[in-house]
């Protein structure tokens, strides 16, 4: 997994909404690995960074996207 990263000793985890059983399910279908994937089942990272896991506030709202060029 991201191979260019290994020679810089760069570990790269994702942190997941649920519980670990949730998350050995997106592993066994995307193929990610597991050790790389840390289960929050209460929430708690996403709430002491002030995020929100719902799609009304996040995807559906234009104020909640990151800026950047347009895009062609």
């Amino acid at each position: 997994m991201w191979p260019e990263l290994r020679p810089l000793g760069i570990k790269f985890f994702l942190v997941s909404i649920g519980p670990p059983a949730r998350a050995a399910e997106f592993c066994a279908l995307t193929g990610f690995p597991r050790d790389h994937l840390l289960a929050d089942p209460d929430n708690a990272l996403y709430a002491a960074l002030g995020m929100r896991k719902d799609l009304g506030s996040t995807f559906f709202n234009i104020a909640a996207r990151a800026p950047g060029p347009p895009r062609a």
